[in-house]
């Protein structure tokens, strides 16, 4: 009975459908507000989910190649876009090898066991194997990297890509000691059919936690420039002949000290062309600058 929610085509649907809401979500997000570097590989990275999904469901009716080779590689390229993402929004060192290296194996071994030796289980195995090591990298890029950045350490985002690593990896367990041959991907059982609810339920909770980062370093920004910067405003009584601004103790002080006072101006004395003019008349500038 159970088996019967969990389809794989028909979960395969639903999850693209959820990576094109999320996807479209962080589009409109990037529209309202200013989004910083990363953002849009995180937005990317649900395009290419949302891709993959349905290729994988339209298996049926595609060749193998873009059904399984092609549709994992996107379903990959998911990750790999997310831990580049908080890469750049960690202002760290892009590692291009780690984002090429896994799409690769994955393609060498797709292949391979497409059509070399058929094997569904082995694919399983592989993907369920580079998931559980680029959810470890994101992991490691939240814990040392996100806390420059937002100074905590976003336990939340942390917690869900743990949470998504440990059902990957009992996955993967599962699938060399319990399942039993796999003929095709989409009849699979109970045990497949849940990784796609881990993948569901994970897509929008990792996006929405990664809007609020960009959220939170917006609102970070705000506060540095709001704490760094004194306004002057409103009306100032100034003295028309000695130029004296009248303080709120209602005593006069010159601009400089009310300037330096009331905001984080530091202020250096010059002379203007007129003054100049005025207090050395008898003095060629003009000759001293030549």
């Amino acid at each position: 009975m159970l088996e019967d929610y969990l389809d794989i085509q028909t979960l395969s649907f639903i999850t693209s459908i959820v990576s094109i809401s999320t996807f479209i979500v962080m589009l409109f997000v990037a529209k309202k507000q200013k989004i910083y570097p990363g953002f849009k590989e995180w937005t990317l990275a649900n395009f290419f989910n949302s891709l993959g999904m349905i290729l994988l469901a339209l298996r049926p009716i595609l060749p193998d190649f873009i059904s399984i080779i092609i549709a994992n590689n996107f379903i990959l390229l998911y990750l790999v876009f997310i831990a580049r993402g908080l890469r750049k929004f960690a202002e760290g060192d892009q590692q291009l090898w780690f984002d090429v290296i896994p799409p690769l194996l994955l393609t060498i071994f797709f292949i391979f066991y497409t059509y070399v030796i058929p094997n569904v289980n082995a694919r399983i195995i592989i993907i369920s194997s580079l998931i559980f090591l680029i959810s470890c990298r994101i992991c490691y890029i939240i814990w040392t990297g996100i806390y420059k950045i937002l100074l905590k350490k976003q336990i939340f985002l942390f917690t869900s890509f743990v949470i998504f690593i440990g059902w990957h990896l009992t996955r993967l367990i599962l699938t060399i000691l319990l399942e039993s041959q796999i003929e095709d991907f989409l009849e699979a059982g109970i045990i497949q059919g849940l990784a796609f609810i881990n993948i569901i339920s994970s897509n929008i909770i990792q996006s929405l936690l990664l809007i609020d980062c960009n959220s939170q370093k917006l609102e970070k920004d705000l506060n540095e420039s709001q704490d760094e910067i004194k306004n002057l405003s409103g009306l100032l009584p100034i003295c028309s002949s000695c130029k004296k601004i009248r303080n709120e103790s209602n005593s006069w002080d010159n601009i400089e000290n009310y300037i330096s006072d009331h905001s984080d101006a530091l202020l250096t004395h010059s002379l203007c062309p007129e003054c100049v003019a005025k207090l050395y008349p008898d003095m060629d500038f003009d000759e001293l600058e030549d």
